[in-house]
């Protein structure tokens, strides 16, 4: 084999590595992963296409030359291919980019490779393969076949494809871009129309030894990698143009030197009335639509953070101003941006924040609270003015440290339970709420409240700083101990009443004297079993040591007459429950002492009175007086029988458990007299 040196054979095998270079550095600049990718693919197919020419006419074997020409419609195939999918990831729907596609792209190369290899066989590919001998480089001359053609024509439709793609960006798209797609339409547009005019044969009257094709494919190739870097910048990418530019909700104004509109995104266009089509090139004071026209920012505002208010139908919007100024190689300035934020929401809120602030130290000044913040690390105390209030002192002597205010301030008595709570919030992270006294220069004492509030934890989990609030209850104190005081009095006058009528009405019954008393201490005892609330059981023993006041009216001669009493006798005594109510429920007691008395004497089974009540109709606590009344009334001695002791009263409320008592109540009775932790008081 004779390999065939020339100055074409050696300029394209140059020309081959030194886009192999290129492929390798300047597509991978590019900052979007998949793209990248395809850029290097597609120069690097480019690069494999020469390289393949190259060999094709430095070899005069014919056998070879066919497989290097295969070779090359596989190539440049798979070119244009990647070429469309760059144009898809820049320029075209994204979407359409699925491994679907992929494939699909894949089928007319395969089909090439196919027919290639079958075509000694088939010969769909080309047949009568020949050498051109009047060439020097002596060039294949095969006559065409079916797939040969399909894939002319399958590349035919990727160049036309891409190129409508391109085309449609140029005329849709701003004049931002156009330049950067015109380089990608004319990189693969001239070497595949040189090519189509070389296998058409219309440039056999030129005599060229070497077909264009070659060296439009390189110049393409070099046009396409210094053009593939520039789409990964976000100023001229239009995918992140549509992001960063057209969806920002920020006004951003483009104006040259001479404050001629370049550019305007959509907020721009909304915020001064016009579009671009229309705005492009004209002055900036001839579209603004404010006035009076606040044109001095623009000319002569070079600061950010400066701010202008317009107004338009009657409403005030504010803005931050910032400019920016883009210049050229030479660092001249070239054209400026102005970018808008709309601030009025946040001044809005802002103001609204300064009220609630306002609002909330007046409300603590008249409710007497004060905060405090604590910086752990440098030890430094931070007071609200309310604070040198509650301390009783003046901003300019006040203790700047914790340790100082604990001993100058806080009572003698306090300070060990204000420096351990102190300790608790600094060491272990806990909140503990304190109450303790201060002490005025005036030797005062005044209660406060203190409560820590929210920790600021640095990188260790440890609390850097610690905020919380104090609030001078010395009033609140005072009004409690008064009312304590006076419920006390109150409660001692009531109790002193209570016991001058039990006195009343034992006068009137001397053979049941102290009955009251003990019917309350056991009714209180089962209450206890039961589990009662303090409340509930201080209203009990009310209601027990007065059940029977209503025994004032039933005469005295009734209550003491020794054997049988007649049945309206007994009808005149059974008087005395709803005489009790009838006095107990006009006096400022709770309600439940009144009933209690009413339905003391009523049974589970409806035969109780004076209302025959049934069940869950009697209030529990009658229901307790119930059976304490009995197991006190049949363990005594009475006018009419002699005591029957506690072991029969015991029977009585053990047999009619659940029938005339409640089973509860009897259970608990039961169970304080069978331990021995309740007996009667004797004497």
């Amino acid at each position: 084999m004779l390999w065939q040196w020339s100055l074409s054979v050696i300029a394209e095998l140059i020309a081959s590595a030194i886009l192999l270079v290129l492929a390798i550095y300047f597509p991978w600049r590019d900052l979007n992963r998949q793209a990248r990718l395809t850029g290097v693919t597609l120069v690097f197919f480019c690069a494999l296409w020469i390289l393949s020419h190259a060999i094709e006419i430095g070899l005069p074997v014919a056998s070879y030359k066919e497989y290097l020409v295969g070779l090359q419609l596989v190539l440049g195939m798979m070119a244009l291919t990647f070429w469309l999918f760059y144009i898809l990831h820049y320029l075209g729907p994204r979407k359409l980019l699925a491994w679907r596609i992929y494939i699909l792209f894949g089928i007319m190369p395969l089909i090439a490779i196919l027919g290639l290899w079958t075509n000694n066989i088939y010969g769909l590919m080309w047949t009568e393969i020949g050498l051109d001998s009047q060439n020097p480089y002596l060039p294949l001359q095969p006559t065409y076949g079916i797939i040969y053609w399909a894939c002319m024509v399958y590349i035919a439709m990727l160049t036309l494809t891409g190129s409508l793609l391109i085309i449609w960006n140029i005329i849709s798209r701003r004049y931002g871009y156009r330049r950067e797609s015109i380089y990608l339409l004319i990189a693969a547009v001239i070497p595949m129309i040189t090519a189509f005019i070389e296998v058409m044969g219309l440039l056999s009257f030129l005599k060229l030894s070497v077909g264009l094709s070659s060296w439009t494919a390189c110049i393409g190739a070099i046009i396409l990698i210094f053009n593939l870097p520039k789409f990964h910048l976000e100023q001229v990418v239009p995918i992140a143009r549509d992001i960063v530019f057209e969806r920002i909700e920020e006004c951003i104004l483009v104006l040259d030197l001479q404050n001629r509109v370049l550019d305007l995104n959509p907020a721009a266009e909304q915020l001064i009335g016009y579009g671009i089509s229309d705005a492009f090139g004209l002055s900036i004071e001839r579209i603004w639509p404010y006035h009076p026209t606040p044109m001095m920012p623009f000319n002569e505002m070079t600061k950010a953070g400066e701010r202008l208010v317009l107004e338009r139908d009657g409403k005030q919007r504010t803005y931050d101003l910032h400019i920016s100024t883009f210049t050229d190689a030479g660092s001249g300035p070239t054209s400026k941006v102005v970018l808008l934020t709309d601030i009025t929401d946040r001044k809005q809120g802002e103001a609204a924040l300064r009220k609630s602030e306002a609002q909330l130290k007046k409300a603590q000044h008249y409710a007497h609270i004060g905060n405090w913040t604590w910086n752990v690390k440098e030890k430094q105390l931070d007071w609200s003015d309310e604070m040198f209030w509650i301390f009783g002192l003046e901003r300019q002597t006040f203790p700047s440290s914790l340790e100082t205010v604990i001993a100058q301030a806080v009572h003698p008595d306090d300070r060990l339970k204000v420096k351990q709570a102190n300790l608790s919030v600094i060491e272990h992270n806990q909140s503990v709420p304190l109450e303790y006294r201060v002490i005025w220069p005036d030797q005062s004492v005044h209660v406060v409240w203190a409560e820590p509030g929210e920790f600021l934890l640095d990188e260790a989990g440890n609390p850097s700083l610690i905020s919380g609030t104090v609030q001078d209850i010395t009033e609140r104190k005072l009004s409690e101990e008064k009312l304590v005081k006076s419920y006390e009095s109150l409660k001692k006058t009531l109790n002193d009443a209570i016991d001058t009528m039990v006195k009343i009405v034992e006068t009137r019954d001397p053979y049941t004297a102290g009955h009251q008393q003990r019917v309350a201490d056991l009714a209180i005892a089962i209450a206890r079993e039961m589990k009662f609330e303090d409340t509930r059981i201080d209203q009990l023993r009310m209601a027990a040591v007065i059940h029977d006041i209503g025994k004032i009216y039933v005469p005295s001669d009734i209550l003491s007459k020794p054997g049988k009493i007649s049945d309206g006798e007994f009808n005149l005594i059974k008087t005395h429950a709803q005489a009790g109510y009838d006095i107990v429920k006009d006096m400022d007691l709770p309600c439940s002492i009144a009933k209690a008395v009413l339905q003391h004497h009523e049974r589970l089974d409806g035969s109780g009175y004076p209302n025959g009540l049934k069940g869950e109709d009697t209030l529990l606590e009658a229901k307790i007086l119930a059976v304490a009344d009995v197991i006190e009334a049949m363990a005594s001695h009475r006018p009419y029988r002699p005591a029957l002791g506690i072991d029969k009263a015991l029977e009585e409320i053990s047999k009619n458990k659940g029938k005339l008592y409640d089973a509860d109540v009897v259970d608990a009775c039961l169970e304080l007299f069978n331990s021995g932790r309740f007996a009667f008081k004797t004497g």
